[in-house]
């Protein structure tokens, strides 16, 4: 995976597939939106689970809202609030 998390330069984030779903953990320092794309086989690809998207395809990116800094299980399909 690949995205916008820390600054306007992207980086790629290694992936864990755990019960059937590849999810990774991203700490970000503010509240708003981030743009990322799965990178499988050298093949960019927007999110299948997050209808939140922008751009036009092909270069259309998933879009991930962060309302309040707490942790996301895995990026694009749900979040979980944590205490």
């Amino acid at each position: 995976m690949s995205g916008n998390f820390h600054s306007a330069n992207w980086e790629t984030l290694s992936l864990a597939l755990v019960s059937g779903i590849w999810t990774a953990t991203v700490e970000v320092a503010n509240p708003g939106e981030y743009e990322y794309k799965f990178i499988a086989d050298g093949v960019w690809l927007i999110d299948p689970l997050n209808p939140n998207r922008s751009g036009t395809p092909p270069l259309d990116v998933s879009v991930a809202t962060v309302v309040t800094i707490q942790t996301c299980d895995s990026v694009g399909a749900h979040k979980t609030d944590r205490p």
